[in-house]
């Protein structure tokens, strides 16, 4: 049996709600690892795995919001000699030449200070594989934690996502198309503590069935963030066709966005959500200025959230390649607005204006949308 110290951040600083808070990462890393972990436990300020699966369990933890990092360990009795064997244990097969030991004592009845467990333990290292100390820039870190009744020993940290863990209770719907925004958008909101539910809106009439297939791979890239995720698809062909017939040309972008905000808000109510998220960044495209933004969602009284509102395109292509949508993202695709958006789009789009424009438009047809809609879980 294996041992795997799991160790969160911010879960930290809740004071009252830090209990909660333990409690659901608990949740959330069994439903993460089903079979491989033996056993979850909540310790005081750290959780511990006993696993024989050890690697798996490491990855897949990097991939649960709420946890910081986690540690590949051995566990040791509380003494200096049982120290030593474990941490040449760590260190003879590896190959390095610089090292340090890094010793953190919870435990403040062990006899010895952490400078000192980390002294006596680099002392034994140089003197046993002949290695260089290197306190700044080594090439491998031991990292000794010594608790109530044990300490664990690594040299294997696995970095994680950090934020909160998803609570079930804090649902929000976020509106993806297929590009590289509203995948992040979703991420950023998991990393939150949020659960999010995915609608994608399409036209049928003008996309093949392989963007369809996109979407679906996107919410199934993301559901690993998350576990298990719900994705809308919803017909939107008939509804744009009535925009296009009866709303002017400049400000159909706009009026789709309204409606689908509409839709969405719907499906918030029906999933019983509590705010709409979108992959909206300021001034990216002709629909993101501040007045056309403030236009369209004035759609909604719901609350709106913008997690890319100040990241610029190169800072959302890095953060997808990172959470793994980019691949899948780039895969070509047209949203079903992109097939519509005028020569010279509205820049300053007013609330007035797209409310007028919007009163023109069938609403049963954004019903009879969400009644066909296909609900999937990945």
């Amino acid at each position: 049996m294996g041992y795997v110290v799991v160790h969160y951040s911010e879960i930290g600083l809740k004071k009252g709600n830090r209990e909660y808070f333990e409690r659901l990462l608990v949740r959330n890393i069994q439903k993460k690892l089903g079979v491989l972990a033996e056993r979850v436990n909540r310790k005081y300020g750290y959780l511990l795995v006993e696993t024989d699966s050890l690697d798996e369990v490491c990855q897949k933890l990097s991939e649960v919001p709420g946890v910081a990092y986690s540690l590949k360990s051995s566990r040791a009795e509380l003494d200096m000699d049982d120290f030593r064997t474990k941490s040449l244990n760590i260190l003879q097969n590896r190959d390095f030449n610089s090292f340090r030991v890094t010793t953190k004592r919870q435990n403040k009845s062990f006899p010895m200070t952490s400078m000192d467990v980390s002294r006596v333990l680099g002392e034994f290292i140089v003197n046993e594989l002949d290695k260089e100390v290197d306190l700044e820039y080594p090439d491998v870190e031991l990292i000794v934690e010594i608790y109530g009744k044990y300490a664990y020993l690594s040299a294997d940290r696995f970095e994680g996502i950090v934020g909160l863990p998803v609570d079930e209770e804090n649902k929000v719907v976020t509106l993806m198309s297929g590009g590289f925004d509203s995948p992040v958008a979703a991420y950023l909101m998991m990393k939150r503590g949020a659960k999010v539910i995915l609608v994608h809106f399409q036209n049928y009439r003008l996309m093949k069935q392989s963007v369809e297939d996109k979407v679906e791979q996107l919410a199934n890239a993301l559901a690993k963030y998350q576990g298990s995720t719900i994705l809308y698809v919803i017909p939107f062909q008939e509804i744009q066709e009535d925009i296009v017939t009866k709303c002017l040309a400049k400000v159909r972008m706009l009026v789709y966005r309204r409606v689908m905000l509409r839709i969405s808000e719907k499906v918030m109510h029906k999933e019983k959500a509590k705010a709409l998220v979108t992959g909206d960044n300021i001034f990216q495209v002709s629909s993101q200025t501040l007045e056309n933004l403030r236009a369209v969602y004035d759609a909604t009284e719901e609350l709106v959230l913008t997690p890319l509102a100040g990241f610029n395109k190169m800072e959302i292509i890095k953060l997808s390649k990172e959470i793994g949508t980019f691949d899948i993202s780039k895969l070509p695709y047209g949203d079903c607005c992109s097939f519509f958006i005028p020569e010279h789009p509205e820049l300053r789009g007013s609330v007035e204006d797209l409310r007028r424009e919007e009163r023109k438009l069938d609403e049963g047809l954004w019903d009879k949308a969400l009644e066909k809609a296909n609900r999937m879980v990945f």
